[in-house]
């Protein structure tokens, strides 16, 4: 009985840490993924294209278990996820991507000219870019 207790007490741990995310400091290769430029609202390309043009590679419509993610840096775990009217849920995506190993930074529906600036900086900020991460070559 009792190591059917200890069997069952370590299939409940293994199962619990396969689901932590592990973090690495060195970003992992990422294959080019096919997207649809359509599938992009309109400030959603404006971001991507302003990133792209200032070099930094953006993946589009990422999976992450039941959320999705419309645009990422996805070697350095960065999701760039759409402003909600409601801060609760900002709030909540911000931790259920946290937990998953993401870093968030959320734009408006409006972008402008500042706000892309803005979210340059903070994608900086996030992960230094002076070394591994500065722009593709």
């Amino acid at each position: 009985m009792l190591d059917l207790v200890i069997l069952v007490s370590i299939t409940v741990i293994v199962g619990l840490a396969s689901h932590i995310p592990i973090q690495s400091k060195r970003p992992k290769i990422t294959s080019v993924k096919e997207w649809k430029y359509n599938r992009l609202d309109e400030n959603q390309r404006t971001i991507y294209e302003w990133l792209t043009a200032n070099g930094y590679y953006v993946s589009c419509n990422i999976q992450e278990q039941s959320k999705l993610i419309p645009l990422a840096l996805e070697p350095f775990r960065i999701a760039l996820l759409e402003s909600k009217n409601k801060k609760f849920m900002n709030k909540f995506l911000s931790i259920y991507f946290s937990m998953k190993g993401w870093k968030t930074i959320f734009f408006s529906k409006e972008v402008s000219q500042v706000e892309l600036l803005s979210i340059v900086s903070e994608i900086e900020a996030v992960h230094d870019t002076s070394g591994e991460m500065k722009r593709v070559q």
